[in-house]
């Protein structure tokens, strides 16, 4: 269903506009996707540079502390810079304000999970454009924080992790698994 929204609900769109139109609303369709790369792949850099600098000082037990202190932090001096709103979501989230914000968006966060959608997607929510781009276990690092408990996960990170996220649903990861997406809103207005 989001693969017809991302892209075939556009091209109808598209479709039904005149050709001058047509090319005109590519083109801006065009800049939300290039912008949203340069944005989520900015945005993934900065925290992924953070957390890997975090682990190397303490391990998983300091990088648990540091990440509800200054992730938020992180993505929103990003989204200063960027003019937009940089944010992730998950069906398993970690921080409960990082949960799906609607059922369409929880449906369009199932079908990366399921595979059903690869690669990043654009919506526009009345006017707003939001891209989309998976998130995705690639390092094993990962999973010493998002992986098995027991396994993966130390029992002392476990204790933190519950003593700073006690809804926490982050956890039971596997390698190259889809555990949220980077959630990009530009402004209607956005150039």
């Amino acid at each position: 269903m989001f693969r017809l929204l991302s892209g075939g609900l556009i091209a109808l769109l598209l479709t039904a506009c005149s050709s001058g139109q047509q090319s005109e609303n590519q083109d801006q369709v065009d800049q939300w996707y290039s912008q949203g790369d340069v944005v989520a792949t900015a945005a993934q850099s900065q925290l992924l540079t953070k957390v890997k600098t975090a682990l190397e000082t303490g391990g998983p037990d300091y990088t648990i502390p540091f990440c509800h202190t200054n992730a938020g932090p992180i993505m929103d001096s990003l989204s200063q810079v960027f003019k937009c709103t940089i944010e992730r979501i998950s069906d398993r989230n970690r921080n409960p304000d990082q949960h799906p914000k609607s059922e369409e968006e929880a449906a369009l966060m199932l079908a990366y999970v399921n595979r059903q959608v690869v690669g990043d997607t654009v919506l526009s929510n009345s006017g707003a454009p939001v891209f989309y781009r998976p998130i995705v276990i690639g390092l094993e690092t990962c999973l010493k924080c998002h992986g098995q408990p027991g396994t993966d996960i130390a029992e002392s990170t476990m204790g933190k992790l519950r003593e700073l996220y006690p809804q926490d649903k982050a956890t039971g990861y596997q390698m190259h698994d889809v555990r949220g997406l980077w959630k990009v809103t530009f402004p209607e207005d956005y150039e």
